[in-house]
């Protein structure tokens, strides 16, 4: 049996079994976005220049 369809019945099951399990998932996934996206932005650089796009490679991503 392939590892990702035995974890996907697991979780399957435990969602089941467990339904308050799910809202456990979502509020620890929007806590660490939350987090992720607080540190990002206080860790960002400032653009002096007034320019306010990040830049890979050839590409510039405006915000």
């Amino acid at each position: 049996m392939n590892k990702t369809a035995l974890v996907l019945i697991l979780f399957g099951m435990t969602n089941i079994l467990f339904p308050d399990f799910i809202a456990y998932i979502i509020g620890g996934v929007s806590l660490t976005a939350g987090i992720i996206m607080l540190l990002g932005g206080s860790i960002w650089p400032k653009r002096p220049n007034g320019e306010s796009h990040v830049k890979f490679g050839n590409y510039k991503i405006f915000r």
